[in-house]
């Protein structure tokens, strides 16, 4: 029998004796496959979550929430999803010297554009899982699919935490876990323990000049920080083992395997 190890959840699965290997393990192809089927469900479903989640009328950081679902608002741009479909339906296409995209007939909507898309990718997703490009195309797709869920409103999206570098009326540090839900540097945190107010650009660098600290962000973020592309950021946090709490990385120990 012969085996090899998936490049996404890293279990060993058979392979066929015949044709191509898929890098791909059977489980994460089914996934796959459901994230492409769901990505026209989540674009409709965030036509109706526009308003924020309920559960009060301030954020995490304390400060009020905009009346309006932000990560809905892009979402239903559909600029995200038709990049994703149409930058790897392209190389698709090119690899298997099908129609170029300039000769593919543009749907009418944005809708339709998506549900044509996906379908053409659901057709070549075998193929896709026996390429080189298999790991970096089913981490896009998770990540769009994630983005979905969270501009529908089916989870709750993960925020950033910093420990506060404050001090309480006692001198002693105030560590305060803040909940940096925005990735705007100039943005403004209060923290309710201590009583300061924080850009979170000063934030973080105040916080990474101390290495006691704890600064826990999502790979996005780190990325931004970084100047890494995102891709880049999950591989150094999967193969260095970064520590992590869900799926927010500590920036300590991620800047001293990356550096290293």
């Amino acid at each position: 029998m012969i085996t090899s190890k998936c490049v996404l959840c890293n279990r060993q699965h058979r392979q066929p004796h015949t044709g191509n290997p898929s890098n791909i393990c059977p489980n994460c192809v089914h996934s796959a496959r459901l994230q492409l089927t769901e990505l026209l469900d989540l674009y409709l479903e965030a036509h109706n979550c526009l308003q924020p989640a309920k559960g009060g009328q301030h954020s995490n950081s304390g400060e009020p929430t905009l009346g309006v679902n932000i990560a809905a608002l892009d979402f239903i741009s559909g600029k995200d999803i038709l990049n994703f479909l149409h930058g790897w339906e392209r190389i698709i296409r090119e690899d298997l010297k099908l129609t170029p995209p300039a000769f593919v007939k543009a749907q009418p909507t944005t809708q339709l554009e998506i549900e044509t898309s996906t379908t053409f990718h659901k057709h070549h997703l075998n193929w896709i899982t026996t390429q080189p490009f298999s790991d970096d195309y089913a981490k896009e797709l998770k990540d769009l699919h994630r983005q979905g869920t969270i501009a529908a409103q089916r989870l709750i999206q993960p925020v950033r935490r910093i420990n506060c570098p404050g001090t309480k009326d006692n001198d002693q540090p105030c560590l305060k876990l803040l909940a940096v839900d925005n990735a705007e540097l100039e943005t403004t945190i209060h923290c309710t323990r201590c009583k300061t107010h924080w850009t979170i650009g000063r934030l973080v660098t105040v916080a990474m000049a101390d290495p006691q600290a704890t600064i826990y962000l999502d790979t996005e973020a780190i990325a931004m920080w970084s100047g890494l592309q995102e891709r880049s950021v999950r591989r150094i946090c999967t193969n260095k083992n970064i520590r992590r709490i869900g799926s927010l990385y500590e920036l300590h120990d991620f800047t001293k395997h990356h550096a290293s």
